[in-house]
């Protein structure tokens, strides 16, 4: 069912048993920002354990948080795969103000303490590169931690400080 991007394997919203979101609200690609995140919770390194983590996610969005989905585009594992949320085309919730030019993608974990392990750090880079080369992230696209656009400790201080040394990071504040 999942299908390969790259050398990454992305597995579709079918395949794990995605809730039907309440509404969509189409998103015109190519975004010009990638937003990292982490989940701040459970951290996953098979499928059956990510998919599950997925699954936890959208449920706390939808129930919880009273969101129409799960809030990001995409979540990554430590099993060294990219989940669909929602996806190239709909609209995300995951960075009030900046969901309309950019894409959150979250990695299964808390990363206050440790990096996410080396499959995930792959899985995220090459996942993104991937997202550039289908055109639906520009070239020029800036990268940030959620925590350059609103005041929360996401993704974690250690992936932050990770994704800063990545070439594309942008440490302009999206806050001002």
């Amino acid at each position: 069912m999942g299908g390969k991007v790259s050398s990454v394997e992305l597995v579709y919203r079918e395949e794990w048993g995605a809730l039907e979101p309440k509404s969509l609200t189409q998103l015109n690609p190519p975004m010009s920002k990638v937003i990292i995140h982490h989940t701040a919770a459970g951290k996953c390194t098979t499928k059956e354990e990510c998919v599950e983590e997925v699954k936890k996610t959208q449920r706390v969005h939808m129930y919880c948080n009273a969101w129409d989905d799960i809030g990001y585009n995409f979540l990554v594992g430590e099993d060294g795969r990219v989940y669909e949320g929602r996806g190239w085309y709909t609209l995300g919730s995951h960075s009030m103000g900046h969901n309309t030019s950019s894409y959150g993608i979250c990695v299964m974990g808390n990363f206050m303490e440790e990096l996410p392990n080396d499959k995930a750090l792959s899985a995220l880079k090459e996942f993104i590169n991937y997202g550039v080369q289908k055109g639906k992230l520009t070239e020029g696209y800036e990268l940030f931690g959620h925590r350059d656009a609103q005041a929360t400790d996401c993704p974690g201080l250690m992936l932050y400080n990770h994704i800063q040394t990545w070439s594309n990071f942008s440490h302009r504040n999206l806050r001002d």
